[in-house]
């Protein structure tokens, strides 16, 4: 006798079918009220400098009154709305620091050092507490808001880069292209590929041509201008992609093995000085000196500064612009750990520290999640522009932000 097959059994088996397939994520629509107004809030943080310098000076100005109006807006948003917690409360108190380290050190001095600390220090703030604000109901509208500010701006630096190869600002002791300075190029092209990356994910995808897009023209703008380490990290981006693609190698590009190559690479460079082994490439591939331009120099001299006095808490943003080494003024420490040790001194580095490492836990936890991996390989590539540039963006923050605070969804089948 002929079995037969009833209709519930032949829809559970097709449930069953479904189910075992990679299921697009279901999740509402984008509210682009919240789009535009995390872009208003965060775009005043991303200026155009050397737009800004070249055709319309006044607007420095501009910007200057609209980050700190961006910046209270959102410190009110996190009284009001958001539940305070151990991230945010410690980019509170590193931000207090900085301001604090710099009025013992330059008391009712310069004013402008005051205005330079607020440039140096409340992008970090501002990016902990928008993205704080933003992760349980907004994170979608938080990324498109960084991929529309940082996309667009980076497409008009291609074209700043294409068009004036020399800069649109020459009179400077650098040229600046439409962004800024050539290193600053970085700041644009990883927020704005990392975010694309996470949206393709919520929209099942690896990666689409807008992703591939973003990534080209940014190293367009790395190469034409030239910015060393930028190329590397850029080089390094789709490697570490195209290994979490691999679900056995994905787990091994995690949060803590990032952070831990990056204090390997600041010991070798600074204590082992390993940039002597490997002068050939340095050198002849990458065409600088064994010196990064200068940097071993002010390395040098940042430890030098770091006397019993001032080891605690540092200098704040008295020194800006005022390292003065090897008959050569720095206005940094072109080092990420250097110009938080100088600036904040040793708990300036315990708090930024504590920072880094809550966001690389997170990053741990979620490592078989590939949302989670992209963002670790964002990370993994900041860290690699760190050993050359001091990272006083509000990229970086925001990118490291978006690693604390990010959770796997649930019925995400298609990242695991």
């Amino acid at each position: 006798m002929r079995k037969r097959i009833t209709s519930a059994a032949y829809s559970g088996k097709a449930h069953q079918g479904r189910s075992a397939a990679p299921r697009r994520r279901s999740s509402p629509g984008t509210d682009w009220r919240y789009v535009l107004l995390f872009a208003l809030l965060l775009l005043p943080f991303f200026e155009p400098v050397g737009f800004v310098r070249s055709v319309i000076p006044a607007a420095a100005e501009v910007f200057k009154v609209w980050r700190a109006a961006s910046a209270l807006v959102l410190v009110y948003l996190y009284v009001r709305r958001v539940d305070k917690d151990v991230f945010s409360l410690v980019a509170i108190a590193l931000t207090a620091l900085m301001f604090l380290s710099t009025l013992i050190n330059e008391g009712a001095g310069r004013v402008w050092i005051y205005v330079q600390c607020f440039y140096d220090w409340v992008p970090l703030l501002v990016s902990v507490l928008l993205v704080a604000y933003a992760r349980k109901a907004h994170r979608d509208e938080l990324l498109w808001a960084i991929l529309v500010v940082t996309g667009v701006l980076s497409v008009c630096n291609t074209v700043s880069v294409l068009g004036w190869p020399q800069g649109i600002v020459t009179g400077a002791r650098e040229p600046s292209n439409f962004y800024g300075h050539k290193n600053a190029s970085i700041d644009l092209i990883l927020p704005s590929v990392g975010c694309s990356l996470l949206l393709d994910v919520r929209r099942a995808r690896r990666c689409s041509v807008r992703s591939v897009v973003l990534f080209a023209i940014g190293l367009v703008q790395c190469i034409v201008s030239y910015s060393a380490t930028s190329v590397v990290a850029l080089a390094l981006f789709p490697m570490l992609i195209l290994a979490v693609q691999f679900h056995k190698l994905r787990p091994l590009v995690n949060g803590f093995s990032c952070f831990g190559a990056y204090v390997v690479a600041v010991v070798l460079l600074m204590g082992v000085k390993i940039q002597e082994l490997f002068a050939p490439i340095i050198v002849g591939v990458l065409g600088k000196t064994v010196t990064f331009t200068l940097r071993t120099f002010v390395w040098d001299g940042v430890f030098s500064l770091m006397t019993p006095d001032h080891l605690l808490l540092g200098y704040g943003a008295s020194v800006r612009f005022g390292l003065f080494f090897n008959d050569f003024l720095y206005n940094n420490a072109h080092n990420f750990f250097l110009h938080v040790l100088v600036s904040g001194g040793l708990a300036g580095v315990a708090l930024y520290g504590v920072l880094i490492l809550l966001a690389m836990r997170t990053l741990y936890r979620e490592r078989h999640d590939y949302s989670a991996a992209v963002l670790t390989v964002v990370v993994a590539c900041f860290f690699v522009i760190g050993l050359m540039e001091s990272l006083i963006t509000i990229s970086w923050p925001l990118m490291l932000a978006l690693a604390y605070y990010w959770r796997t969804e649930p019925a995400s089948n298609f990242s695991r």
